[in-house]
């Protein structure tokens, strides 16, 4: 393993001196971001427990397990990174001093060293599948315990690892545990070369922000309510084109629209007017229903009308978006339906349990709108599919932190 890490740390070197105008060139843009990866720190923790993301995904998720922990170890201090600069800012969004958000460090046993020197991590929890030679060699050669969380390996991740897998079997010994959100994933990196003992499977750790809900006071409405949440560029037009074809056999139907970014709300608005469709604006004051769409022109309260609707879509998945969080409309025992584009983690588990509906083209939107519409029970079966999937998930999540929790009490130390 020493000879393979001296390659690898060999062929670093050279890449980096060769980048070394690139690089310098990036510090006079961005002075912070190279300081901190080159690890010019202002900080010196006695220990820390480090948590590692990549970008705002993982960022995301980094956030619930700071939060999280922090809620059970006041006292304890935190150092989270992240590889990039909209990462870095998801996390300083949430951190509470003396814990820090900084740049994570270059993978360089010169800077990964000096930073391990100066936060001295008991533990280093690396969000989704993160392998970075050095953080993991050296932290573990210094007794930090590297631990994966809510680990993913895709198909293409495992076949773009198999050329170095020699050198991934010497690496993965060095993780103290892989919590891997589903067999799959487990069965992938286990074939890489994870050690089978290590290996558990929970969950994603992002359902850690989502539960089944009740607490919100339903707006008063007599209508049937269809919610299309966080719609993106090319989702309108389906949308409302849908909603027009069920108006003949549905005129006590309401739908109501709200948009990714509030911008585009005149482009809903023209769209409405085209169709001869009654529309009104969220911000202009009081929920209304005397209307054929309502547009949601404001931030912070799609959930509000989530709790309301008869059947709700999710957007940013009939085009190539990668889809918004199914699980929001799921929490209320709302059917669920997306377009092909979906690739949130909820996605796969909603579609087996029979609470979500996903779609291939957009001419298929309005009859699966019918279709719930038309039948409360396949409206309530769907609805309680998802609220007995969620209440397993929480149990999976509230095992993760128990995990984490018994981790942080053998690993780190207080006065």
């Amino acid at each position: 393993m020493k000879l393979m890490m001296l390659a690898y740390n060999i062929i670093a070197t050279i890449f980096l001196v060769i980048a070394s105008p690139a690089l310098l060139l990036y510090a006079v843009i961005f002075r912070d971001n190279i300081s901190e990866r080159i690890v010019s720190y202002r900080f010196f923790f006695s220990r820390s427990i480090w948590i590692h993301s990549a970008s705002i995904g993982e960022a995301r998720a980094a956030k619930i397990v700071y939060e999280k922990m922090k809620m059970r170890f006041p006292q304890v201090q935190f150092v989270l990174t992240a590889m990039t600069r909209g990462g870095v800012k998801t996390l300083k969004e949430c951190v509470q001093p003396p814990d820090v958000a900084l740049f994570a460090p270059l993978d360089h046993p010169a800077f990964l060293l000096h930073f391990l020197r100066m936060f001295n991590p008991s533990l280093l929890l690396i969000i989704e599948t993160e392998i970075w030679s050095n953080m993991i060699y050296f932290s573990s050669k210094r007794g930090t315990k590297p631990v994966l969380i809510s680990g993913k390996l895709t198909k293409k991740g495992e076949r773009r690892l198999r050329p170095v897998r020699f050198f991934i079997r010497k690496l993965f010994p060095m993780y103290h545990m892989f919590l891997m959100k589903s067999n799959e994933d487990a069965k992938r990196i286990i074939r890489l070369g994870a050690p089978m003992n290590k290996v558990k499977v929970l969950t994603s750790i992002k359902f850690a922000s989502t539960r089944a809900n009740g607490e919100i006071e339903p707006i008063r409405h007599k209508k049937r309510v269809i919610v299309a949440g966080s719609l993106r560029k090319g989702e309108f037009k389906p949308i409302i084109e849908s909603f027009k074809k069920i108006i003949p056999s549905h005129p006590n139907v309401l739908l109501i629209i709200a948009p990714r970014h509030i911008k585009n709300k005149l482009e809903i608005r023209f769209l409405c007017e085209r169709y001869g469709l009654l529309y009104a604006f969220d911000s202009k004051g009081e929920f209304r229903e005397d209307v054929d769409v309502y547009i949601v022109d404001t931030y912070g309260r799609l959930n509000l009308f989530y709790a309301i609707a008869d059947v709700a879509f999710v957007g940013g998945s009939l085009r190539d978006f990668g889809g918004h969080n199914p699980l929001e409309p799921a929490s209320f025992g709302v059917p669920v339906i997306f377009g092909p584009y979906m690739r949130q983690d909820a996605a796969p588990l909603l579609i087996e349990c029979g609470g979500a509906k996903m779609i291939e083209t957009d001419e298929e939107l309005p009859d699966e709108l019918i279709r719930i519409l038309d039948s409360p029970k396949v409206a309530k079966r769907m609805g309680e599919a998802s609220k007995r999937m969620l209440a397993e998930m929480t149990e999976k999540v509230d095992e993760y932190f128990e995990i984490l929790s018994e981790l942080v009490r053998e690993n780190y130390e207080t006065d």
